[in-house]
Protein backbone atom coordinates (compact mmCIF):
# COMPACT_ATOMS: atom_id res chain seq x y z
CA UNK A 1 0.00 0.00 0.00
CA UNK A 2 2.75 2.39 1.17
CA UNK A 3 4.53 2.02 -2.20
CA UNK A 4 1.19 2.63 -4.61
CA UNK A 5 0.82 5.96 -2.50
CA UNK A 6 4.32 7.22 -2.56
CA UNK A 7 4.24 6.14 -6.67
CA UNK A 8 1.00 8.25 -7.28
CA UNK A 9 2.60 11.00 -5.34
CA UNK A 10 5.32 11.24 -7.52
CA UNK A 11 3.38 10.82 -10.58
CA UNK A 12 1.02 13.63 -9.39
CA UNK A 13 3.76 15.56 -9.03
CA UNK A 14 5.04 14.52 -12.41
CA UNK A 15 2.23 15.50 -14.54
CA UNK A 16 1.91 18.67 -12.80
CA UNK A 17 5.83 19.49 -13.88
CA UNK A 18 4.87 18.42 -17.32
CA UNK A 19 1.89 20.37 -17.78
CA UNK A 20 3.96 23.39 -16.13
CA UNK A 21 6.83 22.39 -18.67
CA UNK A 22 4.57 22.84 -21.88
CA UNK A 23 3.70 26.53 -21.27
CA UNK A 24 4.69 27.94 -17.89
CA UNK A 25 3.39 31.22 -18.76
CA UNK A 26 -0.02 30.47 -19.06
CA UNK A 27 -1.89 31.05 -15.54
CA UNK A 28 -3.62 28.25 -15.82
CA UNK A 29 -0.70 25.48 -15.90
CA UNK A 30 0.94 27.57 -13.28
CA UNK A 31 -2.08 26.25 -11.06
CA UNK A 32 -2.47 23.35 -12.38
CA UNK A 33 1.00 22.47 -10.96
CA UNK A 34 -0.10 24.15 -7.34
CA UNK A 35 -2.94 21.20 -7.65
CA UNK A 36 -0.61 18.91 -8.22
CA UNK A 37 2.20 19.85 -5.52
CA UNK A 38 -1.06 19.64 -3.14
CA UNK A 39 -2.13 16.81 -4.09
CA UNK A 40 1.81 14.94 -4.30
CA UNK A 41 1.85 16.35 -0.54
CA UNK A 42 -1.15 14.68 0.78
CA UNK A 43 0.11 11.88 -0.77
CA UNK A 44 3.38 11.75 1.25
CA UNK A 45 1.45 12.91 4.31
CA UNK A 46 -0.45 9.59 3.72
CA UNK A 47 2.66 7.56 3.31
CA UNK A 48 3.93 8.81 6.09
CA UNK A 49 0.95 8.08 8.38
CA UNK A 50 1.08 4.45 6.63
CA UNK A 51 4.59 3.79 7.37
CA UNK A 52 4.60 5.36 11.22
CA UNK A 53 1.65 3.15 11.64
CA UNK A 54 2.96 -0.14 10.70
CA UNK A 55 5.84 0.02 13.48
CA UNK A 56 5.21 -2.75 16.03
CA UNK A 57 4.63 -0.92 18.96
CA UNK A 58 1.13 -0.32 18.82
CA UNK A 59 0.87 1.68 22.43
CA UNK A 60 2.77 4.35 20.33
CA UNK A 61 0.63 4.20 17.67
CA UNK A 62 -1.59 7.57 18.08
CA UNK A 63 1.34 9.68 19.25
CA UNK A 64 3.14 8.78 16.13
CA UNK A 65 0.41 8.54 13.52
CA UNK A 66 -1.19 11.76 14.80
CA UNK A 67 0.84 14.81 13.17
CA UNK A 68 0.49 12.91 10.08
CA UNK A 69 -3.12 12.44 10.48
CA UNK A 70 -2.89 15.95 10.55
CA UNK A 71 -0.95 17.64 8.61
CA UNK A 72 -2.64 15.62 5.99
CA UNK A 73 -6.34 17.16 6.87
CA UNK A 74 -4.79 20.55 6.88
CA UNK A 75 -3.65 19.94 3.41
CA UNK A 76 -6.96 18.84 2.00
CA UNK A 77 -8.32 21.74 3.43
CA UNK A 78 -6.78 23.92 0.93
CA UNK A 79 -8.10 21.34 -1.90
CA UNK A 80 -11.28 23.95 -2.07
CA UNK A 81 -9.37 27.12 -2.77
CA UNK A 82 -7.24 25.01 -5.37
CA UNK A 83 -10.00 23.65 -7.56
CA UNK A 84 -11.75 27.33 -7.32
CA UNK A 85 -8.75 28.89 -8.22
CA UNK A 86 -8.14 26.09 -10.55
CA UNK A 87 -11.88 26.82 -11.92
CA UNK A 88 -11.22 30.32 -12.10
CA UNK A 89 -8.12 30.31 -14.23
CA UNK A 90 -9.65 28.23 -17.30
CA UNK A 91 -12.55 31.14 -17.33
CA UNK A 92 -10.17 34.20 -16.96
CA UNK A 93 -9.25 36.30 -19.74
CA UNK A 94 -5.60 36.94 -20.13
CA UNK A 95 -4.85 39.64 -18.26
CA UNK A 96 -6.97 38.71 -14.92
CA UNK A 97 -4.11 36.71 -13.08
CA UNK A 98 -4.01 39.42 -10.13
CA UNK A 99 -7.65 39.56 -9.71
CA UNK A 100 -8.19 36.05 -9.62
CA UNK A 101 -5.97 35.46 -7.26
CA UNK A 102 -7.23 38.64 -5.23
CA UNK A 103 -10.53 36.29 -5.38
CA UNK A 104 -9.27 33.81 -4.32
CA UNK A 105 -7.98 35.06 -0.51
CA UNK A 106 -10.79 34.22 0.79
CA UNK A 107 -10.98 30.88 -0.19
CA UNK A 108 -7.24 30.87 0.78
CA UNK A 109 -8.78 31.71 4.00
CA UNK A 110 -11.47 29.29 4.09
CA UNK A 111 -8.93 26.71 3.91
CA UNK A 112 -6.48 28.37 6.59
CA UNK A 113 -9.78 28.14 9.29
CA UNK A 114 -10.55 24.61 8.45
CA UNK A 115 -6.36 23.58 8.56
CA UNK A 116 -6.40 24.86 11.74
CA UNK A 117 -9.49 22.75 13.24
CA UNK A 118 -6.66 19.67 12.57
CA UNK A 119 -4.56 21.28 15.38
CA UNK A 120 -7.66 20.99 17.93
CA UNK A 121 -7.57 18.80 20.82
CA UNK A 122 -10.75 17.71 19.59
CA UNK A 123 -9.99 16.89 16.09
CA UNK A 124 -8.04 13.20 17.26
CA UNK A 125 -9.99 12.04 20.91
CA UNK A 126 -7.74 9.68 22.33
CA UNK A 127 -9.45 6.31 23.34
CA UNK A 128 -8.77 5.60 26.98
CA UNK A 129 -7.23 2.05 26.68
CA UNK A 130 -6.92 1.84 23.09
CA UNK A 131 -4.23 2.71 20.60
CA UNK A 132 -6.89 4.37 18.20
CA UNK A 133 -8.46 7.72 18.05
CA UNK A 134 -12.37 8.93 17.81
CA UNK A 135 -13.27 12.05 15.72
CA UNK A 136 -14.27 15.01 17.75
CA UNK A 137 -16.72 17.84 17.42
CA UNK A 138 -13.53 19.89 15.28
CA UNK A 139 -13.82 16.60 12.97
CA UNK A 140 -16.78 17.06 12.75
CA UNK A 141 -17.31 20.49 11.37
CA UNK A 142 -14.05 19.90 9.35
CA UNK A 143 -15.94 17.62 7.24
CA UNK A 144 -19.20 19.78 7.52
CA UNK A 145 -17.13 22.53 6.27
CA UNK A 146 -14.90 20.83 3.90
CA UNK A 147 -18.37 19.24 2.13
CA UNK A 148 -20.65 22.41 2.19
CA UNK A 149 -17.29 23.95 0.17
CA UNK A 150 -16.94 21.13 -2.14
CA UNK A 151 -20.56 21.78 -3.15
CA UNK A 152 -20.49 25.34 -3.39
CA UNK A 153 -17.63 25.63 -5.70
CA UNK A 154 -19.44 22.45 -7.61
CA UNK A 155 -22.82 24.48 -8.35
CA UNK A 156 -21.07 27.32 -8.43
Amino acid sequence: MLTIVLVTAVFSFGVGVAVFWVNPGRFTNQVFLLVSVLAATWLWFVSEAIRVGDVSMPDQMLARVSPWLRANAAIAALFPWAVWLLKESLVAEKGERRRVVTRSLPWLGFGAIMASLCYSSTFLVAQTGSTYANRGAAYVIYTFLGLSAYLYVIIQ
